[in-house]
């Protein structure tokens, strides 16, 4: 493997909880995937205008409990700095019906993650995929 998949896929296993995602990476690299591992690490995944887009898995590419954790990180920061009131005001966070068994990854296990650092979080449960982004206009 390359260097930054190295560091990358050393990461995740320091930092992984889940054992479900932990083991599916220890078998990839014993098998020597690095086309799949390439797959799971290679680039993060990104926040856009419908929220956290991603299949569900194992690694920083993925839907998964670590990346839920940072990335609710990086965004409760950056909405505390954009707004002093945001601990009266809440958030509003949405989720959909999908689920990945190999992974132990759901949405609703997500929002479980998710609403952990706010004090006041409207949620708001949607069950048809095509329907997810309407959360985008309440406000």
């Amino acid at each position: 493997m390359d260097t930054r998949l190295d560091q990358e896929t050393a990461r995740w296993l320091r930092w992984d909880k889940n054992p479900l995602t932990l083991e599916s990476v220890k078998q990839l690299i014993a098998d020597g995937n690095k086309e799949e591992l390439e797959k799971c690490f290679g680039a993060r995944m990104e926040f856009g205008t419908a929220g956290l887009r991603a299949p569900m898995g194992a690694g920083i590419s993925r839907m998964n409990g670590l990346t839920i954790i940072q990335t609710t990180q990086g965004f409760c920061r950056y909405l505390e700095k954009q707004f002093s009131d945001l601990k009266q005001r809440g958030v509003v966070i949405s989720f959909d019906a999908r689920a990945h068994p190999p992974s132990g990854g759901n949405s609703r296990r997500y929002l479980k993650i998710l609403k952990k650092p706010f004090l006041v979080v409207y949620l708001v449960g949607l069950f048809l995929i095509t329907l997810h982004s309407f959360v985008s206009y309440m406000a």
